[in-house]
């Protein structure tokens, strides 16, 4: 065999082990469960709970809950390379993808490696005991790259929208803020505008 056939069968045979191996896991949506307890000597601490992602994510939901009134249990998230954001005890789900995340989370690639839940515990009026749940989509699922399946209505009727507006970011102007003053309009009251005129979308 020619050195120029062999060297480039070589190759492709290096690139498709790779291939395998990283750019194509499985298609199924893993589900981690951590759980604990902190007692009120936990108070004022924090812990890390590690887990690991595998290559080929596309994004994680993580969701979380914890026992005891009057306890508050904050929460936040740090990848092999550092923190990805933290909700403290604002929300008790969040997700964090390549694309987008929530708010107060980074979003952006997804390294494999160990990852780390963050749990801190602020106020501790009783022992308590966590749950977090942790959905990993892998990139070549449809829930990351399909379209969201989410409806918030199916009835069959004309719907009522607006296909373009415009914000501060670009040259939405004419809104007022507390003081009546004009200033540039925020999404949140393009929204509002839209929501009191009835629009659907």
């Amino acid at each position: 065999m020619p050195f120029k056939s062999f060297f480039s069968l070589a190759l492709l045979s290096i690139l498709f082990a790779g291939c395998t191996q990283n750019q194509f896991p499985s298609t199924e949506i893993q589900e981690i469960t951590l759980t604990g307890s902190a007692t009120t000597d936990d108070w004022l601490t924090y812990r890390m709970l590690p887990f690991t992602l595998p290559a080929g994510v596309g994004a994680i939901e993580v969701e979380y809950h914890f026992t005891g009134e009057g306890n508050e249990v904050e929460i936040g998230l740090y990848d092999p390379n550092g923190f990805r954001g933290s909700s403290r005890f604002s929300k008790s789900a969040f997700y964090v993808g390549k694309y987008s995340a929530t708010a107060s989370y980074f979003h952006g690639k997804l390294d494999a490696g160990e990852w780390n839940i963050m749990l801190s515990f602020p106020t501790l009026k009783t022992d308590t005991e966590y749950e977090v749940n942790i959905r990993v989509i892998p990139e070549n699922n449809l829930e990351f790259t399909g379209p969201d399946d989410f409806s918030l209505s199916d009835e069959t009727r004309w719907y009522a929208g607006d296909f373009h507006t415009h914000t501060g970011h670009s040259d939405g102007f004419g809104c007022r803020d507390t003081e009546g003053n004009r200033t540039p309009c925020q999404v949140f009251q393009n929204a509002k505008v839209a929501h009191d005129a009835g629009l659907d979308f």
